[in-house]
């Protein structure tokens, strides 16, 4: 076996094992191989990022905001809200991102792993169709099985909530949240 060959697979070896043992609370411990996958998770996104811009969503026309822009709107705003949700996580708009950062206002999932790829679920659940969305769902359950009972709730809170994934939020952005949340988790009338 080539050094090359080596290091590929003993961190895959390392995942098997380490899942395997259990700790003294007869728990299983995910902490070492948790760390790999979340590593590997995190590079694969990084390395589809550009292209998912490039190909996919540069067809769709880039939202003119900054946000010091978004700062300005009203308190109970989308627009204000959504410029706490990048403040308080260190961010500013992305160019044709702006929607998942507003589902992240309206649906208060968080912006870990495990929240990222709970909306991800979220949102095939309510309908969104993409490839970048069916390869996070893909990857997140191979990576992440144990959030699995999650991840179906999630999908299962898409489907009960109102079609909303393909609004235009910029057009939202004066709205209060309360009124959009309230048309989201509306109930459906027959």
């Amino acid at each position: 076996m080539n050094n090359t060959t080596k290091y590929i697979f003993l961190p895959i070896n390392f995942e098997i094992q380490s899942t395997m043992k259990n700790n003294k609370s007869n728990t299983i411990t995910l902490s070492a191989p948790r760390a790999f996958r979340t590593r590997l998770f995190i590079f694969l996104y990084n390395i589809s990022l550009p292209a998912y811009r490039i190909f996919i969503k540069r067809k769709r026309p880039k939202w003119k905001v900054s946000l010091g822009c978004l700062s300005k709107y009203p308190i109970d705003s989308l627009g204000y809200q959504y410029a706490l949700f990048l403040e308080r996580h260190g961010l500013q708009p992305m160019d044709n991102f702006e929607n998942h950062d507003c589902f992240h206002v309206l649906l208060n999932f968080p912006t870990d792993i495990k929240g990222e790829s709970a909306m991800q679920f979220c949102l095939m659940g309510n309908g969104k169709r993409s490839i970048y969305m069916y390869s996070m769902i893909i990857f997140s359950t191979i990576f992440f099985p144990e959030n699995i009972t999650h991840f179906i709730k999630a999908y299962r809170m898409g489907k009960s909530l109102n079609v909303f994934h393909h609004w235009d939020y910029e057009q939202l952005l004066c709205t209060p949240v309360a009124e959009i949340r309230s048309q989201i988790f509306k109930t459906q009338q027959i």
